[in-house]
Protein backbone atom coordinates (compact mmCIF):
# COMPACT_ATOMS: atom_id res chain seq x y z
CA UNK A 1 0.00 0.00 0.00
CA UNK A 2 1.35 3.57 -1.26
CA UNK A 3 1.89 5.97 1.79
CA UNK A 4 -0.41 9.22 2.28
CA UNK A 5 2.87 10.68 2.66
CA UNK A 6 4.82 9.45 -0.35
CA UNK A 7 2.11 11.07 -2.30
CA UNK A 8 2.61 14.62 -0.90
CA UNK A 9 6.05 14.14 -1.67
CA UNK A 10 5.59 13.61 -5.31
CA UNK A 11 2.78 16.25 -5.47
CA UNK A 12 5.27 18.68 -3.97
CA UNK A 13 8.30 18.13 -6.02
CA UNK A 14 7.04 16.29 -9.57
CA UNK A 15 6.68 18.52 -12.38
CA UNK A 16 3.48 19.63 -14.65
CA UNK A 17 4.61 16.50 -16.58
CA UNK A 18 4.47 14.09 -14.21
CA UNK A 19 0.45 14.74 -13.17
CA UNK A 20 -1.21 12.34 -14.43
CA UNK A 21 1.38 9.92 -12.97
CA UNK A 22 0.56 11.69 -9.67
CA UNK A 23 -3.25 11.21 -10.51
CA UNK A 24 -2.80 7.60 -10.77
CA UNK A 25 -0.66 7.30 -7.38
CA UNK A 26 -3.77 9.34 -5.55
CA UNK A 27 -6.18 6.66 -6.67
CA UNK A 28 -4.45 4.17 -5.41
CA UNK A 29 -3.75 5.83 -2.12
CA UNK A 30 -6.99 6.19 -1.61
CA UNK A 31 -8.40 2.85 -2.52
CA UNK A 32 -10.45 3.23 -5.57
CA UNK A 33 -13.49 4.00 -3.26
CA UNK A 34 -15.72 5.67 -5.27
CA UNK A 35 -18.77 4.24 -6.02
CA UNK A 36 -21.85 4.59 -9.13
CA UNK A 37 -24.94 4.40 -8.63
CA UNK A 38 -28.25 4.52 -10.49
CA UNK A 39 -30.91 7.69 -10.32
CA UNK A 40 -33.60 7.03 -7.70
CA UNK A 41 -37.06 8.82 -6.96
CA UNK A 42 -38.78 8.14 -3.30
CA UNK A 43 -42.44 9.37 -2.73
CA UNK A 44 -42.16 11.32 0.79
CA UNK A 45 -44.71 10.94 3.40
CA UNK A 46 -45.07 12.33 7.26
CA UNK A 47 -47.66 12.18 9.06
CA UNK A 48 -46.20 14.62 11.94
CA UNK A 49 -46.60 18.56 10.79
CA UNK A 50 -42.92 19.87 11.02
CA UNK A 51 -41.18 16.40 9.89
CA UNK A 52 -41.43 16.70 6.34
CA UNK A 53 -39.47 20.15 6.79
CA UNK A 54 -37.07 18.97 8.78
CA UNK A 55 -36.25 15.62 6.46
CA UNK A 56 -35.58 18.76 3.68
CA UNK A 57 -33.21 20.09 6.08
CA UNK A 58 -31.63 17.08 7.20
CA UNK A 59 -30.71 16.13 3.74
CA UNK A 60 -29.12 19.65 2.59
CA UNK A 61 -26.52 19.22 5.43
CA UNK A 62 -26.40 14.86 5.93
CA UNK A 63 -27.61 15.48 9.17
CA UNK A 64 -30.25 12.18 9.69
CA UNK A 65 -28.18 10.85 12.49
CA UNK A 66 -29.79 13.82 14.42
CA UNK A 67 -33.40 13.48 13.95
CA UNK A 68 -35.60 12.00 16.71
CA UNK A 69 -39.16 12.16 17.82
CA UNK A 70 -38.84 15.87 18.59
CA UNK A 71 -36.45 16.80 16.94
CA UNK A 72 -38.16 18.93 14.25
CA UNK A 73 -38.86 21.72 16.92
CA UNK A 74 -35.87 22.79 17.90
CA UNK A 75 -34.20 22.18 14.43
CA UNK A 76 -36.82 24.28 12.96
CA UNK A 77 -36.91 26.85 15.20
CA UNK A 78 -33.16 27.55 14.68
CA UNK A 79 -33.72 27.48 10.59
CA UNK A 80 -36.25 29.83 11.11
CA UNK A 81 -34.44 32.19 13.26
CA UNK A 82 -32.22 32.60 10.62
CA UNK A 83 -34.22 33.32 7.83
CA UNK A 84 -33.66 30.22 5.82
CA UNK A 85 -37.57 29.20 4.75
CA UNK A 86 -36.76 27.53 1.92
CA UNK A 87 -37.16 24.47 3.36
CA UNK A 88 -40.82 25.57 4.75
CA UNK A 89 -42.04 25.18 1.31
CA UNK A 90 -42.29 21.63 1.67
CA UNK A 91 -45.63 21.72 3.94
CA UNK A 92 -48.80 22.99 3.15
CA UNK A 93 -51.72 24.35 5.02
CA UNK A 94 -55.50 24.68 3.36
CA UNK A 95 -58.22 27.06 4.79
CA UNK A 96 -61.97 27.36 3.76
CA UNK A 97 -63.88 30.52 3.68
CA UNK A 98 -67.37 30.36 3.95
CA UNK A 99 -68.71 33.23 1.49
CA UNK A 100 -72.05 33.28 2.79
CA UNK A 101 -70.69 35.45 5.48
CA UNK A 102 -69.30 38.54 3.96
CA UNK A 103 -65.91 39.43 5.49
CA UNK A 104 -62.50 40.76 3.81
CA UNK A 105 -61.35 37.54 4.43
CA UNK A 106 -58.17 38.50 2.43
CA UNK A 107 -56.99 41.35 5.06
CA UNK A 108 -53.58 41.23 5.21
CA UNK A 109 -52.86 38.35 2.25
CA UNK A 110 -53.60 40.11 -0.34
CA UNK A 111 -51.26 43.41 0.51
CA UNK A 112 -48.77 41.24 1.61
CA UNK A 113 -46.86 40.95 -1.79
CA UNK A 114 -46.90 36.98 -0.70
CA UNK A 115 -49.86 36.32 -3.01
CA UNK A 116 -47.41 34.36 -5.39
CA UNK A 117 -46.86 31.42 -2.55
CA UNK A 118 -50.90 31.32 -2.59
CA UNK A 119 -53.86 28.97 -4.76
CA UNK A 120 -57.22 29.94 -4.73
CA UNK A 121 -60.22 27.94 -6.08
CA UNK A 122 -63.82 29.24 -5.78
CA UNK A 123 -66.45 26.71 -5.37
CA UNK A 124 -69.44 28.60 -6.48
CA UNK A 125 -71.57 25.41 -5.94
CA UNK A 126 -70.66 25.60 -2.39
CA UNK A 127 -70.13 29.83 -2.34
CA UNK A 128 -66.79 29.19 -0.60
CA UNK A 129 -63.56 29.88 -1.06
CA UNK A 130 -60.62 27.29 -0.96
CA UNK A 131 -57.51 28.98 0.06
CA UNK A 132 -53.63 27.27 0.22
CA UNK A 133 -50.25 28.14 0.72
CA UNK A 134 -46.83 26.04 1.64
CA UNK A 135 -46.33 27.32 5.11
CA UNK A 136 -43.38 30.06 4.33
CA UNK A 137 -46.22 31.75 2.24
CA UNK A 138 -48.58 31.91 5.47
CA UNK A 139 -45.02 32.34 7.44
CA UNK A 140 -43.90 35.31 5.14
CA UNK A 141 -48.13 37.05 4.40
CA UNK A 142 -48.37 37.10 8.04
CA UNK A 143 -45.43 38.14 9.16
CA UNK A 144 -45.44 41.97 10.73
CA UNK A 145 -49.23 41.97 9.73
CA UNK A 146 -50.91 44.87 12.37
CA UNK A 147 -54.28 42.55 12.44
CA UNK A 148 -55.20 39.12 11.36
CA UNK A 149 -58.70 37.70 10.49
CA UNK A 150 -57.95 34.38 12.07
CA UNK A 151 -55.38 32.59 9.93
CA UNK A 152 -52.66 33.13 12.40
CA UNK A 153 -53.91 31.13 15.19
CA UNK A 154 -54.74 28.39 12.92
CA UNK A 155 -51.13 28.11 12.29
CA UNK A 156 -50.18 28.88 15.67
CA UNK A 157 -52.54 25.43 16.44
CA UNK A 158 -50.31 23.50 13.94
CA UNK A 159 -47.07 25.05 14.31
CA UNK A 160 -47.02 26.25 17.77
CA UNK A 161 -43.03 26.53 18.01
CA UNK A 162 -42.91 28.41 14.60
CA UNK A 163 -45.84 30.79 15.07
CA UNK A 164 -45.26 32.02 18.45
CA UNK A 165 -47.09 35.94 18.89
CA UNK A 166 -49.92 36.95 20.71
CA UNK A 167 -51.95 38.59 17.70
CA UNK A 168 -54.64 41.55 17.88
CA UNK A 169 -57.62 39.38 15.54
CA UNK A 170 -60.25 40.86 13.63
CA UNK A 171 -62.17 37.91 13.96
CA UNK A 172 -64.37 36.66 11.50
CA UNK A 173 -67.86 35.37 11.98
CA UNK A 174 -67.71 31.95 13.67
CA UNK A 175 -67.30 28.76 11.07
CA UNK A 176 -66.28 31.38 8.48
CA UNK A 177 -62.62 30.31 8.16
CA UNK A 178 -61.44 27.24 9.19
CA UNK A 179 -58.73 24.67 8.57
CA UNK A 180 -59.04 21.61 6.31
CA UNK A 181 -57.44 18.79 4.85
CA UNK A 182 -57.15 17.76 1.05
CA UNK A 183 -59.70 15.68 1.40
CA UNK A 184 -62.29 18.05 2.71
CA UNK A 185 -61.77 19.77 -0.69
CA UNK A 186 -63.60 18.74 -3.82
CA UNK A 187 -61.76 16.44 -6.13
CA UNK A 188 -61.95 18.80 -8.97
CA UNK A 189 -59.78 21.33 -7.12
CA UNK A 190 -57.58 19.32 -5.09
CA UNK A 191 -54.72 19.13 -7.48
CA UNK A 192 -53.69 22.83 -6.84
CA UNK A 193 -54.13 22.62 -3.23
CA UNK A 194 -52.15 19.17 -2.18
CA UNK A 195 -48.49 18.78 -1.63
CA UNK A 196 -46.77 15.74 -3.14
CA UNK A 197 -42.77 15.92 -2.05
CA UNK A 198 -40.35 13.68 -3.74
CA UNK A 199 -36.88 12.55 -2.26
CA UNK A 200 -34.63 12.38 -5.41
CA UNK A 201 -30.83 10.81 -6.41
CA UNK A 202 -29.54 12.28 -9.69
CA UNK A 203 -26.58 13.66 -11.21
CA UNK A 204 -25.70 16.84 -10.64
CA UNK A 205 -26.41 17.55 -14.22
CA UNK A 206 -29.86 16.33 -13.63
CA UNK A 207 -30.45 18.79 -10.37
CA UNK A 208 -29.52 21.57 -12.33
CA UNK A 209 -32.28 20.67 -14.85
CA UNK A 210 -34.96 20.07 -11.67
CA UNK A 211 -34.10 23.59 -10.23
CA UNK A 212 -35.26 25.23 -13.41
CA UNK A 213 -39.12 24.29 -12.69
CA UNK A 214 -39.52 27.79 -10.47
CA UNK A 215 -43.22 26.67 -9.14
CA UNK A 216 -41.68 23.70 -7.20
CA UNK A 217 -39.87 24.19 -4.17
CA UNK A 218 -36.24 22.30 -3.72
CA UNK A 219 -33.60 21.46 -1.19
CA UNK A 220 -30.50 19.84 -2.19
CA UNK A 221 -27.60 18.46 -0.63
CA UNK A 222 -24.92 20.67 0.05
CA UNK A 223 -21.39 20.28 -1.50
CA UNK A 224 -20.17 23.39 0.40
CA UNK A 225 -20.92 21.81 4.26
CA UNK A 226 -21.16 18.12 3.21
CA UNK A 227 -17.53 16.69 3.67
CA UNK A 228 -17.56 13.54 1.99
CA UNK A 229 -14.47 12.75 3.49
CA UNK A 230 -15.93 12.08 6.38
CA UNK A 231 -17.17 7.91 7.86
CA UNK A 232 -20.49 8.49 7.95
CA UNK A 233 -20.30 8.62 3.67
CA UNK A 234 -17.86 5.57 3.99
CA UNK A 235 -14.90 8.24 2.45
CA UNK A 236 -16.45 7.58 -0.96
CA UNK A 237 -18.26 9.75 -3.06
CA UNK A 238 -20.70 8.55 -5.45
CA UNK A 239 -21.03 9.20 -9.45
CA UNK A 240 -23.82 8.26 -12.16
CA UNK A 241 -23.12 7.63 -15.35
CA UNK A 242 -24.90 9.16 -17.93
CA UNK A 243 -27.42 6.40 -19.74
CA UNK A 244 -26.43 5.49 -23.41
CA UNK A 245 -29.29 3.20 -23.43
CA UNK A 246 -31.12 5.04 -26.46
CA UNK A 247 -28.46 6.27 -28.53
CA UNK A 248 -28.46 3.93 -31.51
CA UNK A 249 -25.41 5.45 -32.92
CA UNK A 250 -23.25 3.80 -30.35
CA UNK A 251 -22.38 0.08 -30.26
CA UNK A 252 -21.97 -1.73 -27.29
CA UNK A 253 -18.35 -2.17 -27.00
CA UNK A 254 -18.32 1.97 -27.79
CA UNK A 255 -20.67 2.89 -24.67
CA UNK A 256 -18.76 0.31 -22.75
CA UNK A 257 -15.38 2.08 -23.55
CA UNK A 258 -16.58 5.44 -22.86
CA UNK A 259 -18.12 4.09 -19.59
CA UNK A 260 -14.42 2.72 -18.39
CA UNK A 261 -13.03 6.65 -19.67
CA UNK A 262 -16.21 8.21 -17.25
CA UNK A 263 -15.20 5.93 -14.20
CA UNK A 264 -11.66 6.96 -14.68
CA UNK A 265 -12.19 10.63 -14.51
CA UNK A 266 -14.48 9.72 -11.35
CA UNK A 267 -11.72 8.21 -9.67
CA UNK A 268 -9.33 10.99 -10.16
CA UNK A 269 -11.81 13.11 -9.08
CA UNK A 270 -12.34 11.73 -5.85
CA UNK A 271 -8.68 11.18 -5.32
CA UNK A 272 -7.99 14.52 -5.88
CA UNK A 273 -11.36 15.71 -3.78
CA UNK A 274 -9.81 13.77 -0.53
CA UNK A 275 -5.99 14.75 -1.31
CA UNK A 276 -7.47 18.78 -1.02
CA UNK A 277 -9.72 17.90 2.35
CA UNK A 278 -6.29 16.52 3.41
CA UNK A 279 -4.15 19.14 3.05
CA UNK A 280 -6.77 21.95 4.58
CA UNK A 281 -9.35 22.63 1.95
CA UNK A 282 -12.66 22.89 3.22
CA UNK A 283 -15.07 21.05 1.07
CA UNK A 284 -16.88 24.67 -0.49
CA UNK A 285 -13.80 24.87 -1.97
CA UNK A 286 -12.23 21.24 -2.48
CA UNK A 287 -15.48 20.39 -4.52
CA UNK A 288 -14.24 22.54 -7.22
CA UNK A 289 -12.67 19.09 -8.85
CA UNK A 290 -15.79 17.26 -8.37
CA UNK A 291 -17.66 16.90 -12.32
CA UNK A 292 -21.09 17.16 -13.37
CA UNK A 293 -21.93 13.61 -12.85
CA UNK A 294 -21.08 13.42 -9.04
CA UNK A 295 -24.00 12.51 -7.37
CA UNK A 296 -26.70 14.56 -5.08
CA UNK A 297 -30.06 13.79 -3.20
CA UNK A 298 -32.28 17.04 -3.36
CA UNK A 299 -36.18 16.88 -2.12
CA UNK A 300 -38.67 18.30 -4.27
CA UNK A 301 -42.00 19.81 -3.25
CA UNK A 302 -45.08 20.76 -5.68
CA UNK A 303 -48.80 20.35 -6.23
CA UNK A 304 -50.30 18.06 -8.42
CA UNK A 305 -50.85 20.68 -11.00
CA UNK A 306 -47.12 21.89 -10.86
CA UNK A 307 -46.19 18.28 -11.14
CA UNK A 308 -48.26 17.82 -14.69
CA UNK A 309 -46.24 20.88 -15.96
CA UNK A 310 -42.96 19.34 -15.04
CA UNK A 311 -43.89 16.13 -16.54
CA UNK A 312 -45.38 17.57 -19.88
CA UNK A 313 -42.12 19.00 -20.89
CA UNK A 314 -39.63 16.51 -18.59
CA UNK A 315 -41.18 13.11 -20.00
CA UNK A 316 -40.95 14.38 -23.57
CA UNK A 317 -38.59 12.62 -25.89
CA UNK A 318 -36.59 15.43 -26.25
CA UNK A 319 -35.47 15.99 -22.67
CA UNK A 320 -32.24 13.94 -21.34
CA UNK A 321 -32.64 10.40 -20.11
CA UNK A 322 -31.80 11.02 -16.73
CA UNK A 323 -34.12 13.46 -16.19
CA UNK A 324 -36.98 12.08 -18.34
CA UNK A 325 -36.48 8.68 -16.18
CA UNK A 326 -37.39 10.98 -13.09
CA UNK A 327 -40.18 12.47 -14.51
CA UNK A 328 -42.02 9.10 -15.87
CA UNK A 329 -41.46 7.62 -12.45
CA UNK A 330 -42.95 10.59 -10.96
CA UNK A 331 -45.91 10.60 -12.92
CA UNK A 332 -46.20 6.78 -12.41
CA UNK A 333 -46.07 7.74 -9.03
CA UNK A 334 -48.77 10.35 -9.27
CA UNK A 335 -50.62 8.57 -11.43
CA UNK A 336 -51.45 11.78 -14.04
CA UNK A 337 -52.36 12.02 -17.60
CA UNK A 338 -50.92 14.98 -19.51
Amino acid sequence: MIKREDILIIKFTATQKSGFFIDKFLILCYNNSMKIVKPNVEIVNTVVPGKKMEYAGRVCYCSFDKITDDSHEKFLTKIFNSCHLSIAEHERLIVKIDLKKPFPYLMGIDQSNHMKYFNISNDEKNNCIYLSSNIRGWYEATKNQPSDVGYYPLLKEVYPYLFTEDRKITPAPDGAIERISLSDVPKEFQKFHDSKTFDITCSRSASHQLVRHRSLSFSQQSQRYVNFSKDKFGHNINFILPDFTDRKEFSDKEIEKMNQALEANFRSAEANYFCLIDDGLLPEDARAVLPNATATQIIITGTTSDWEGFIKLRSDTHAQKEIRDISDTIKNYLKVEV
